[in-house]
């Protein structure tokens, strides 16, 4: 067993035991649900920063805004949970995930109390409620972070991006920012089909086995860019914003390094 990755791994469950445990105060100070998220997420910020130190994750930001306060629907391509790390340490913002995370143990606890908002991708037949409770949030003035892929992918392409949930910022009439998440090394070795398994999460992975793995890295960069802002003046129609934030996350993805 790697000591450092001991050390690691229960730095970063202690993380979560913290985040917990304010998450829970907090709720004996806020009444209001909305109040209550964009605290909860200024705290999750801070302590993703903590985490991505203690695994050496090193983060490069490209043309960020630093209006953290404007609500904004954000949305970009999905290979992994250290995904949610690296885009919450940059910004507070509320996620959307699915329901089977919602129904996974140990995750699905987490991200009640993080406050995520759930979507049901087996069927349709909440739909309207879901875009009516990211409405709210955005509204409310939360940012809410959105994969469109509606799965996390193995870094080769980006999907095509479901378009329903991008109502939700048409609704409530704020802007639309695309992002691209690029892996660029894993201990000093570029971002390849050998080496991707240790940051991509995706198919029937299980997450403690990974967490693991990802433990024993000495260090993994990444790149997030974010691209041309949408205003709902611009484009009211959420086909063409999903179209159009694809087309933008796909120019600036690089993925994986093909290997012979």
């Amino acid at each position: 067993m790697s000591l450092q990755a001991f050390l690691k791994i229960s730095v970063i469950f202690f993380l979560i035991f913290v985040f917990l445990v304010i998450s829970g105060l907090m709720r004996l100070f806020y009444f209001d649900h909305y109040k209550l998220q964009k605290a909860r997420t200024r705290w999750q910020s801070r302590l993703c920063r903590l985490g991505l130190k203690v695994l050496n994750v090193k983060v490069e930001s490209r043309h960020k805004d630093k209006g953290d306060d404007v609500a904004r629907l954000m949305v970009g391509n999905h290979m992994s949970y250290l995904d949610v790390l690296i885009l919450s340490a940059l910004y507070p913002t509320s996620f959307v995930t699915s329901q089977e995370i919602r129904e996974t143990p140990g995750l699905g606890f987490l991200c009640e109390w993080a406050g995520c908002l759930f979507v049901e991708r087996r069927n349709r037949e909440n739909l309207s409620k879901e875009v009516s409770d990211i409405t709210q949030a955005l509204q409310a003035g939360q940012t809410v972070t959105i994969f469109p892929e509606a799965t996390s992918t193995n870094g080769v392409e980006i999907l095509r991006f479901r378009t329903p949930l991008f109502q939700a910022s048409v609704d409530a009439g704020v802007q639309v920012q695309s992002f691209c998440l690029n892996y660029v090394e894993i201990d000093g070795k570029p971002f390849s089909e050998r080496n991707r398994d240790f940051v991509c999460w995706y198919g029937d992975m299980d997450f403690l086995p990974h967490l693991w793995s990802l433990c024993r890295r000495t260090q993994v960069l990444a790149e997030v860019s974010f691209l041309n802002p949408i205003s709902p003046l611009n484009c009211s129609d959420k086909k063409i914003l999903a179209e159009t934030t694809q087309a933008q996350v796909t120019e600036r993805f690089r993925g994986v390094m093909q290997t012979i």
